[in-house]
Formats: C-alpha cells, sequence, structure tokens
C-alpha cells in the first residue's frame, strides 16, 4: 500500500491497513508493507521517518521494499470513540488549535500555513484546562494548555513537539506544559517548539508511557491526531500504542 499525500494522507492509510488486518484476523507480520511519496502540506511523519523528499528518490525507496516495523497509536474519543489509529501523534491544547487555523488557509500551504496559525493562537493563546493524566504509572492532575502525546517528534511542519520520540521504541512520549503559561511569557516558551528546547526550561516536563488518558471536568480538551481533528472539545481522551504493528518501507 503507497500513499502518496502527507500525514493525513498516511493516516488514512494506516488506519485502514490495520483495521482490515484485524478484520481479517492476520497479524502485523502478515499485514502488507505501507510506503509513502510525501507530497502533502506538512510531511512531518516523512520527516523523522527519513522518506526522501522527491516524488523520485521516495519510488526508488518504495521500489526496494526495504522495510522496517514502526509503531502506531490509537486514539480514543471526539469523533472517533471506537478508535482512530495515527502513526506521528496526537496533541492537546494550543497544538490542535494551530492545526485548525492553519487548515482554515485554503489559499496558503506547507510552514506558512501553520506559521500564520502559530501566530493567530499566540494572540488568543488558550486558557489552562485542570486536567488528569493517568498511565500505567499511576496519575495526577495537571493545569495546563498543552499535552503532546508522540510517537514521531515533529508536528505542523516546524514544532518539534516530541524531540526524545522514537518511531520504534514501543512507548510514547508524553509532554506536557506542567503549569499555566500566561502573558509575556506565552511567546517565551512557545518559540521553543521551534527548536524543541522546550524540556529545557522548568515549565515542561515528560514521561514515556504504553497508554495514557487524558480527562477534564468539562468538553475543553481540543485534539488531533496526524494533523487531523479528532475534536474540537471534548471531555476525555485516551491513547494506546501497538509496539512493532505497521511494516513501513523506510531506510534501515
Amino acid at each position: 500500500m503507497v500513499a502518496a499525500g502527507g500525514d493525513g494522507t498516511i493516516n488514512e492509510v494506516v488506519d485502514g491497513v490495520v483495521r482490515a488486518t484485524r478484520e481479517l484476523g492476520l497479524s502485523a507480520e502478515d499485514s502488507p508493507l505501507v510506503g509513502l511519496i510525501p507530497i502533502g502540506r506538512g510531511n512531518d511523519f516523512a520527516f523523522f521517518a527519513k522518506i526522501p523528499k522527491t516524488v523520485e528518490d521516495a519510488c526508488k525507496l518504495i521500489a526496494t521494499k526495504s522495510w522496517k516495523a514502526i509503531d502506531f497509536g490509537e486514539v480514543f474519543g471526539g469523533r472517533f470513540p471506537e478508535g482512530r489509529c495515527f502513526v506521528n501523534g496526537v496533541g492537546i491544547g494550543f497544538e490542535p488549535l494551530v492545526n485548525f487555523v492553519a487548515s482554515d488557509f485554503k489559499k496558503i500551504s506547507g510552514m506558512l500555513s501553520y506559521l500564520f496559525g502559530f501566530l493567530k493562537i499566540m494572540i488568543h493563546y488558550p486558557a489552562p484546562v485542570l486536567v488528569e493524566i493517568a498511565s500505567e504509572h499511576g496519575s495526577f492532575t495537571c493545569n495546563t494548555q498543552q499535552i503532546s502525546l508522540c510517537n514521531g517528534r515533529r508536528m505542523g511542519s516546524m514544532f518539534i513537539m516530541g524531540p526524545n520520540a522514537e518511531l520504534d521504541d514501543g512507548l510514547l512520549d508524553i509532554v506536557y506544559a506542567n503549569k499555566p503559561i500566561q502573558g509575556r511569557e506565552i511567546l517565551k516558551y512557545a518559540v521553543r517548539f521551534f527548536s524543541g528546547s522546550q524540556l529545557k526550561t522548568d515549565r515542561f516536563s515528560s514521561f514515556r508511557a504504553t497508554g495514557v488518558t487524558i480527562t477534564a471536568p468539562t468538553d475543553s480538551l481540543p485534539c488531533h491526531a496526524d494533523g487531523e481533528e479528532v475534536s474540537r472539545g471534548c471531555r476525555s481522551i485516551s491513547v494506546k500504542l501497538f509496539p512493532a504493528g505497521v511494516k513501513f518501507i523506510r531506510i534501515s
């Protein structure tokens, strides 16, 4: 199966492959190979998976059928109470709001649309929400405006949301703002997403887990998966990781 597109396209293909594999009762080993020709808006997954940028070079890689198993995740909540698969990551709070605005710029594509989205959300930065974050390690509460659940590292064409994430380590990297960011602090910390240096500050924390559930007292959690809308505001989001679940054509 070869996807020609961006993060949303590979999301659709992987979700379809996983569901068909489950329906047929096949193991991950017996599932089809998945390849990607990156011609989308952001190409964040392709960037981290080291897929060649040009159509010609991507096709040459696909022709080799050289593959390596990668992890995929499944998110439950919002528009997908029965689950939606993803390969790059899930964002809650600031991150999906930028993505939603970028998607509205129909005449602007690529990095520029995300930059416009970033600047617009900077003006109307989301208010902090008190959430409970639960995983196999236990649970805690946090007043936050941003949570990233990362299988890959980059989101929105330029934001390094999971600076230490790996596609094949069997774990999600959960990176979150551990206290409210307000006023003049907003720009100071938000620009760190460009370099992935947010974890070098005391305002962001991270941990690794195979699954996580995030719950808010009201329908206040905007969420995306691989850049695709999960919800503009829901009360609970759960994510589970499936190690080595997709046979992906990439440079070994």
